[in-house]
């Protein structure tokens, strides 16, 4: 059975992908930092690796540089299981060795197109319990058939009893394009254009920022003269004249 070592720290995460990989068979081992994988790598050879990318200590670009520069790993293929996107993701990814992507969060069909793609790139190699490589079945009539003629009993018992080398599999670097450099015109350009419309802006801010603080000021004169006047008394006599005296 093929098995599958899933490095990330998110335990949800880790229980999804975990749940997909065991309805294809495969056998899963969970570790929740690179620092762990790499120590569970010393003994153990898994047949794939999905890596997160985001993770406390050394992230997953740290882990794929560490397992790809280890000659006993190198064959082993990675996945990186991040939510990132992006070609300038991809290509760094599969610059420092990944060998696919599989977006967070993945499906079941996500995750068959990814295995896929390694099963046609003879990239997922089948890995006894001694940590042995050998050749799986498909890969063997496939060479046997390519060749275009018919392989007798005979030669086809020699296959399993001699198995062919297993190949190892190339890296393709892909190259990472960048953006190109702004020139200084444009950037000064760039600059006035930014700030320009935001003296505008401040321009007529304070004015009217003025104008409203003249208003409450006025308002505020107001309200005092208001409770003054309403403190005073009020008493008069009614037959003083109505524009005389206190009633005027």
């Amino acid at each position: 059975m093929q098995q599958a070592l899933i490095v990330d720290d998110s335990r949800t995460s880790a229980a999804v992908l975990g749940k997909m990989l065991r309805k294809h068979q495969m056998d899963v081992v969970k570790v929740e930092s690179a620092e762990e994988a790499l120590e569970l790598l010393a003994d153990t050879r898994p047949s794939i690796i999905f890596m997160d990318h985001m993770m406390p200590g050394m992230d997953g670009f740290e882990a794929v540089k560490a397992i790809k520069a280890t000659p006993a790993l190198s064959s082993i293929p990675i996945v990186m299981h991040t939510s990132k996107t992006g070609d300038i993701y991809v290509g760094h990814a599969r610059a420092l060795g990944a060998a696919d992507i599989l977006n967070k969060p993945a499906t079941d069909q996500d995750l068959s197109q990814v295995l896929e793609r390694l099963e046609r790139n003879s990239k997922l190699s089948v890995v006894d319990s001694k940590g042995v490589e050998k050749t799986s079945p498909v890969e063997i009539t496939s060479a046997t058939t390519n060749t275009g003629s018919s392989v007798d009993e005979p030669q086809v018992k020699t296959l399993h009893q001699e198995p062919a080398p297993v190949s190892r599999p190339t890296i393709e670097l892909q190259e990472v394009v960048l953006p190109a450099p702004r020139s200084r015109r444009r950037q000064i350009w760039y600059g006035l254009l930014t700030i320009i419309p935001l003296i505008w802006v401040l321009s007529l801010y304070v004015p009217t920022e003025r104008h409203r603080q003249a208003l409450l000021m006025q308002q505020s004169n107001y309200l005092s003269f208001l409770s003054w006047s309403l403190s005073q008394a009020g008493s008069y006599s009614l037959a003083e004249p109505a524009l005389s005296g206190k009633r005027f």
